[in-house]
């Protein structure tokens, strides 16, 4: 994700979120057994939890995040009217690195191959 770098003078609350927002797509990867689609939906699904949306209503597979509930002080939240997520969705939802993404689909984490679980 290395046009993250490019938020952190900018906005520095979007910047923030850099390492939550990586940590997520290789979560995103790890769990969507294959399927583009739902590695898609699972990487996106970020742009509600920054907002400190973990529910929400769809007629889709993800309708909340998948972790623990969360207290409203545990982050720095950004509001989906704002400058610094509009950037950062701009980020996360590019072309280029969406066209990337399609490959992670089949992820495999080395540390499964050199711990002799494969």
């Amino acid at each position: 994700m290395k046009h993250m770098k490019t938020l952190d003078k900018k906005y520095p609350n979007a910047f923030f979120w850099k390492t939550s927002i990586s940590n997520h797509l290789w979560w995103s990867a790890q769990t969507c057994h294959g399927d583009g689609n739902l590695l898609m939906k699972k990487l996106t699904s970020i742009l509600k939890h920054i907002s400190n949306i973990h529910e929400w209503d769809k007629d889709d597979e993800l309708v909340k995040c998948e972790h623990a509930p969360l207290s409203n002080d545990e982050q720095l939240w950004i509001n989906q009217n704002s400058d610094p997520y509009v950037a950062l969705k701009k980020v996360i939802t590019a072309k280029d690195f969406i066209k990337d993404l399609a490959h992670a689909k089949h992820f495999i984490h080395t540390r499964r191959h050199t711990s002799g679980i494969l």
